[in-house]
């Protein structure tokens, strides 16, 4: 019987896979990101997300049937939360398929030479 110790890499550690030790880059690249552990947090910086929906007049486009009966869910700080909205927003009208919501990148618009890394990934 051999305890293990896990190690987890502080930023500027390369990260290591435990059986094979190699490199892993993408937990560098999230690494580096990090602040030090001991440094105080910082709020995470605002990306502002508009989530909204509404009966579209046809499944070919996006064009909606009455834009006074538009659905704004709401504004969220972080893709995360407008996510879970949308997806709330989609669950509760499921029976209509006309009916269609969507994530609106604010920051983006707002700040358009500066976009997030965070939201690289993120499928609207």
């Amino acid at each position: 019987y051999s305890a293990h110790v896990h190690h987890w890499p502080q930023p500027g550690e390369l990260a290591r896979t435990p059986m094979l030790g190699q490199d892993m880059p993408e937990a560098n690249a999230y690494l580096e990101d990090l602040p030090p552990m001991s440094s105080p947090k910082k709020p995470p910086k605002q990306l502002l997300h508009l989530v909204f929906g509404g009966e579209l007049t046809s499944l070919a486009g996006v064009e909606f049937r009455d834009l006074k009966r538009l659905d704004v869910v709401g504004i969220y700080p972080n893709y995360a939360e407008a996510y879970a909205a949308w997806k709330g927003a989609a669950h509760r009208t499921v029976d209509n398929a006309l009916m269609r919501y969507f994530i609106v990148h604010m920051h983006r618009l707002l700040d358009p030479e500066h976009p997030s890394k965070n939201d690289a990934g993120a499928q609207t």
